[in-house]
């Protein structure tokens, strides 16, 4: 056995709806730097075989960053991919994050999905995979425009830059689909161009009945579960 860590630090949370939400300022995590607060938690797992191939998950560590889907499904995710032979995941998730920044972030405005990853690099980790749980957001700003939709997506891979693994979260909004298909169909053709990214297929079970709230896009606690299941299926 070696020890191996786990370590997530989450803020406060509410209750929307009946479902457990965390607030902009509620939820961030820094695997080195944060690992004394007292809400982090460490955990002991075996040790598996790592490969060396770009494509192939290096089970070493992970880290995530998200928006409400991940806050909302942190702990499901955190226990998903632990339970998954990762040994050090790392999670950054914020409601309404979109890759770039739309206003500079604040008590009440979340960081950019850019700005996570210097976060998290920052903190001392730079995991082989990443896990990049974003893009709803994204498309109430670049709408239907695939040009637009591309540029976002390449430059967050640029951002990760090279010798990583990426595997992305396509995305499912209820009250705009045509985006959502535009914003797939674009990550679909991205990950056919690389040998580095990996598409976690949401939109194929988003529509399950009583996964999703009214809204069409947030999750449920039944969607929450299923959620972190389709990112670790895909992580590998």
């Amino acid at each position: 056995m070696q020890r191996v860590g786990i370590v997530m630090v989450l803020g406060a949370t509410a209750i929307v709806g009946g479902y457990v939400y965390a607030r902009p300022d509620g939820i961030a995590a820094h695997a080195v730097s944060r690992a004394a607060d007292p809400t982090t938690r460490t955990t002991t797992t075996p040790s598996s075989t790592s490969s060396t191939s770009t494509t192939t998950p290096l089970r070493t560590s992970v880290a995530l960053v998200g928006d409400s889907l991940s806050a909302q499904s942190v702990l499901n995710e955190r226990v998903a991919l632990d339970n998954a032979g990762w040994r050090t995941v790392t999670i950054n998730a914020q409601p309404g994050r979109s890759v770039r920044a739309v206003q500079p972030a604040s008590a009440t405005v979340p960081s950019s999905g850019i700005a996570a990853v210097r976060e998290i690099r920052a903190s001392g980790s730079d995991p082989h995979t990443w896990i990049i749980e974003l893009g709803t957001n994204d498309v109430s700003i670049t709408r239907n425009d695939a040009g637009a939709i591309r540029g976002v997506i390449d430059q967050m891979l640029s951002e990760i830059g090279p010798g990583h693994r990426v595997v992305w979260v396509n995305i499912h909004r209820g009250d705009d689909l045509a985006s959502s298909a535009t914003f797939n169909h674009v990550l679909a053709q991205v990950a056919a161009e690389r040998n580095d990214v990996v598409v976690a297929d949401w939109a194929a079970q988003a529509t399950t009945p009583g996964y999703l709230i009214t809204d069409g896009i947030h999750l449920t606690l039944a969607g929450q579960a299923a959620f972190a299941t389709v990112i670790t299926t895909a992580a590998g």
